[in-house]
């Protein structure tokens, strides 16, 4: 019958109800059930092979347990785009109805990706190396104090090889500057290279910190505040006191010359501004995503920047819910504001 959605209720691997419909007309009572339910639209079109990656999205994002974590930093770039363009054209058919759902929806559409490369989880991230500047230094500093310290024992007499101290003798050539000025310009060396690791050491603070204050200012202060978030202590004010602070200011009117030369200049500069209407738009999010990197380590909504640049059907969708929540048609999850 024209008009009416043919909905078909199957059970997935997850043993959840998942609607798939094949036109865009809905009645009334598909419409109430569709709350329920992902919505799949034209399933019947698709192949075994993209019903099965659907099917295991849909899954996913059902699903109540922890989303896995994969790394896909050294994984071969062909294999990444591959799988990223079939999933990109599977995506645009799962409806979502609010910015959550979509998080969601990433978030499951990552951990497929990662199934169908072959990744494993992450059970427990590695300990971030050090940089190799730094290596090389601190390897400078040991063996330069190696030195002193054989150049040391051979003042007090306390050496036992002495293969060693002349290979120091050749190597600084002591006999040409003397014991005492060598030990000292080794030291002085020591002094430097320390002097350098610190400087490098506060260059990169500094860099990291001004990155974290453009991106997320909240955990900025948290961590000049040595990890510890401040503490308010939430008083209430005494009404009465209250308002009789306000009153003494309110009250208390001061009449400004209204007719100063400055503020008609100023009048006649600026004109009447309009302010424009506030609207999010895919163009804004291209934009933006632009700026994200690829395999940083994700924020609280679990989602790497890759995804969101990549997965270009989604753009849409993230504006038109971004600009709901903008404009008080949509209730603002937690999560975005954490």
């Amino acid at each position: 019958m024209n008009g009416v959605m043919r909905n078909e209720n199957e059970e997935t691997a997850s043993g959840r109800n998942v609607q798939y419909r094949e036109d865009t007309h809905t009645t009334e009572q598909s419409e109430d059930r569709a709350e329920e339910c992902i919505r799949v639209e034209g399933y019947g079109e698709l192949s075994k092979d993209e019903k099965e990656i659907v099917d295991r999205i849909i899954e996913i994002m059902k699903g109540e347990e922890d989303y896995k974590v994969f790394t896909f930093k050294k994984v071969d770039r062909w294999k990444i785009n591959e799988i990223t363009a079939k999933v990109n054209k599977l995506v645009v058919r799962i409806q979502t109805d609010n910015i959550t759902d979509t998080n969601k929806l990433l978030k499951a559409v990552r951990s497929v990706a990662a199934e169908k490369i072959g990744l494993k989880e992450v059970i427990e991230q590695s300990k971030q190396k050090e940089p190799w500047w730094k290596r090389r230094l601190d390897m400078d500093i040991k063996r330069l104090r190696k030195d002193i310290n054989i150049l040391e024992r051979k003042k007090r007499g306390e050496i036992r090889k002495e293969g060693e101290y002349k290979r120091l003798e050749e190597k600084y050539k002591i006999r040409t500057k003397g014991l005492p000025t060598v030990t000292e310009e080794l030291e002085q060396r020591v002094l430097a290279k320390i002097a350098k690791v610190k400087r490098y050491e506060q260059r990169v603070k500094q860099y990291r910190q001004n990155r974290m204050f453009q991106s997320d200012q909240k955990r900025f202060y948290v961590e000049i505040n040595n990890g510890q978030e401040r503490k308010v202590d939430k008083v209430i004010p005494d009404a009465d006191e209250s308002i009789k602070f306000w009153s003494e200011i309110w009250d208390n009117g001061i009449e400004h010359n209204k007719d100063s030369e400055w503020l008609h200049e100023m009048k006649q500069g600026i004109g009447y501004l309009n302010q424009n209407d506030l609207k999010i738009n895919k163009e804004d999010i291209i934009k933006q995503c632009k700026k994200i990197p690829n395999w940083k380590v994700p924020g609280l909504d679990g989602i790497q920047g890759y995804w969101i640049k990549k997965i270009i059907s989604c753009h849409q969708r993230i504006a038109e819910q971004l600009d709901k929540i903008l404009n008080g048609k949509a209730e603002l999850p937690q999560w975005i504001t954490y």
